[in-house]
């Protein structure tokens, strides 16, 4: 007799690690044709960094807790962090050849630091006097959390700042367009980050950790610093929070606000999911993509 065996093939589950300084969130999320929804959510308060230091014991703990279930899976991984900073150059008439050699020149004869121990994107605004900007991550904070994800049997396919997610998530939801300005004020875990998009691109982001008394009036001085670096008038500002703060200052300027969640009825775990596994939005992320490693060979191996 012949026993023909079937070899069973499982799909890779979508999973997003959600990463702020004082909270690790994983969602797994079911997409069908119809719609894409969280099924599951593990979550766990605490401090998992010391100033910019990654506290690696606090995340191989949640990575041992959310192995019971998930042990050998890809994860996409959302950064819910202030550690970066931006700055924009004024570099005229650049070679595409060319390109990153002569801004990495100029971070060198400008910037005080040692490029090494930086991560950094450029973009492009030919619309701008300073038509490039650079964001600088701390890649001692990429290069540990993919090592441990990796030595903890997890496999991560994606990097993402949050603010790529959230402006895929505005631009399908609300079509921002091309001649106007917006102002963008994600508040999520105690980190705010403000994201100026104007003409149809990013021109300015600031992030920082408030954990304080005086949180209001630290978040209005953002916000006001935010509206000062506009280089056109402003047209809509969208507010992301998980938790309310008001906005007096802003009620006399005559500006319109749309409070996304409230709006919509949907939170940030439900918008990262939207915008992490919608296959349309690939291109996008991919231009903000912090992969230190290329894994491609890993998830080919893993596929």
């Amino acid at each position: 007799m012949v026993f023909k065996i079937r070899k069973l093939i499982l799909k890779p589950r979508n999973l997003i690690l959600i990463i702020s300084p004082n909270n690790l969130t994983l969602l797994e999320v079911k997409k069908t044709k119809k719609e894409i929804k969280i099924i599951n959510k593990i979550e766990k308060n605490e401090n998992y960094f010391l100033g910019s230091s990654l506290l690696k014991n606090k995340l191989n703990e949640f990575l041992k807790l959310i192995q019971e279930k998930y042990y050998g899976e890809q994860i996409n991984v959302v950064l819910n962090l202030p550690n970066f900073f931006i700055q924009k150059f004024n570099l005229p008439n650049l070679d595409n050849d060319k390109n990153l050699s002569i801004i990495e020149s100029r971070i060198k004869e400008e910037l005080p630091i040692n490029i090494e121990k930086y991560f950094w994107r450029v973009y492009f605004n030919p619309n701008n006097y300073e038509n490039v900007m650079v964001i600088f991550y701390e890649k001692e904070i990429l290069d540990e959390l993919t090592n441990n994800l990796l030595l903890n049997n997890f496999l991560p396919i994606e990097l993402q700042p949050i603010f790529s997610s959230i402006i895929s998530f505005l631009k399908e939801k609300y079509a921002l367009a091309f001649d106007k300005s917006y102002l963008i004020l994600n508040f999520f875990k105690n980190v705010l980050t403000t994201i100026i998009y104007e003409n149809g691109l990013i021109t300015n982001i600031f992030s920082e950790y408030i954990e304080s008394i005086n949180k209001k009036e630290i978040i209005d001085r953002i916000i006001n610093s935010s509206l000062r670096s506009l280089n056109s008038p402003l047209d809509l500002i969208f507010i992301l929070t998980d938790e309310d703060f008001e906005l007096d200052f802003l009620l006399n300027k005559n500006i319109r606000i749309i409070d996304i969640t409230k709006e919509t009825g949907l939170s940030q775990f439900d918008i990262q999911a939207l915008s992490i596994i919608n296959p349309q939005n690939k291109a996008f992320l991919s231009e903000f993509s912090l992969n230190v490693y290329n894994l491609e060979k890993d998830i080919a191996l893993y596929n």
